[in-house]
């Protein structure tokens, strides 16, 4: 019965929010539920997640973006998207995206002359490409490749010296079906296919509503196709104004 009731009202919720929601014109769907798209932000526009980055339309083809909470935790980022070939009624819009995070550690001891450092280092860098097919569905393909470069070193007064560095890479593919129901909804259908020494598959599906002219709601399910399927619940708030 409980959740009869929960269900009950986020049905009612979602449908009042949907009776006052409004896509701009211009609005393209720069991400999909939780994957990037091959559009950008125009010229000035400001999109702030409750969760993920911060990011700003520089031009109509290139965003910068950061994830602004975890500069708290000294782990400072940025990350890029530069449309490259606009979408025109025969070709779809191709981008390229990279971002790029570090976390540094660092102890002295002047006392027992101890040192030690950590260091990590992430990456990715990818291509992205989407076209419009009808006034109302979208396909967006992209291919990633990630990278981590960690590094180690630990000495004291008794001349012990500890050094280590690795490296680790993976890469993915991203489909994604966007489909826009006027003005009111947009409809997400993901998949990820994960190129590492084992491939594995993730999927997901969600929805966005807007909510005047500024608040977006998305909500989703993300599932992890392992051994045993792993569903992971996904919302979102974010403002997108010009």
């Amino acid at each position: 019965m409980k959740k009869i009731k929960v269900c009950m009202v986020l049905f009612f919720l979602l449908f009042f929010c949907s009776i006052y929601a409004d896509f701009r014109d211009d609005e393209k769907p720069v991400w999909g539920m939780m994957n990037d798209t091959a559009y950008t932000l125009s010229s000035g526009e400001w999109n702030i997640d409750l969760w993920g980055p911060i990011s700003y339309g520089i031009f109509d083809q290139l965003q910068i973006g950061t994830i602004f909470w975890i500069w708290f935790a000294q782990m400072p980022n940025v990350n890029l998207k530069l449309n490259i070939i606009p979408e025109t009624d025969l070709m779809p819009a191709f981008s390229i995206s990279g971002s790029f995070s570090q976390f540094s550690f660092s102890t002295n001891s002047s006392d027992n002359n101890s040192n030690s450092n950590v260091t990590i280092r992430w990456y990715n860098i990818g291509g992205y490409t989407t076209k419009k097919l009808t006034e109302s569905f979208y396909l967006s393909g992209a291919y990633i490749y990630n990278g981590i470069d960690a590094s180690t070193s630990i000495s004291s007064s008794d001349n012990a010296i500890l050094n280590y560095t690795g490296t680790a890479n993976s890469s993915k593919i991203l489909l994604d079906a966007i489909i826009q129901q006027g003005k009111i909804t947009r409809f997400f259908i993901e998949g990820v296919i994960n190129l590492l020494q084992k491939v594995e598959y993730d999927a997901g599906g969600g929805i966005e509503w807007a909510i005047g002219d500024i608040f977006r709601l998305k909500i989703g399910i993300y599932t992890l196709v392992r051994e045993n399927l792993f569903y992971l619940p996904f919302i979102d708030l974010h403002w997108r104004f010009k």
